[in-house]
């Protein structure tokens, strides 16, 4: 397989409103989806509109070579997030899902600081589970639903500085 293009992510805005809702429709990426059914414009539109007032979450298009090619999404709480992928069905089979993964992943442990990353994928969503795997998501939970996770590699913090003078054992109240 040759080697995907790189992606970008940059923020959603209103003006994704049809291409996300076209994606999020399409036969493929329903039965995918933990949610099966179609939604239609308005109720996207809406959807779309809470979504970017959200503080708790994140909604991405990535792009590659100059076009929309994926959406992605983190619902943050308690220092991880959860993750949504779709990759445009024009984009598809290219290896572009572990590339959005990847472009995510950066910015979560990045910028947002996130510890972990959570994905909950259909047992049969091989695309998807080949996608987070090449990503460096491990299964950890199996059923009807898989969950996989992605645990940021920052190392843990240097140890507390003390004051000059001081010793850990006596700034600890030890002597």
């Amino acid at each position: 397989m040759s080697r995907a293009p790189a992606v970008r992510l940059r923020p959603a805005t209103r003006e994704d409103v049809a291409r996300l809702w076209q994606w999020r429709n399409d036969p493929q990426t329903r039965r995918a989806s933990l949610d099966e059914s179609e939604i239609s414009l308005e109720a996207h539109a809406r959807w779309l509109e809470q979504t970017l007032a959200r503080p708790d979450r994140r909604l991405y298009v990535a792009t590659s070579t100059g076009k929309d090619v994926a959406s992605a999404r983190l619902d943050i709480a308690a220092g991880e997030a959860e993750v949504s992928v779709t990759v445009a069905p024009e984009h598809r089979g290219r290896g572009l899902g572990p590339a959005v993964l990847q472009a995510l992943a950066r910015d979560a442990f990045g910028a947002l600081g996130l510890a972990r990353l959570v994905a909950r994928i259909k047992r049969d969503n091989t695309a998807s589970l080949t996608a987070f795997e090449r990503a460096g998501f491990c299964l950890v939970e199996e059923g009807p639903v898989l969950m996989l996770i992605r645990e940021s590699r920052r190392r843990r913090p240097p140890p507390a500085q003390f004051p000059r003078g001081r010793g850990r054992q006596e700034a600890s109240g030890r002597r």
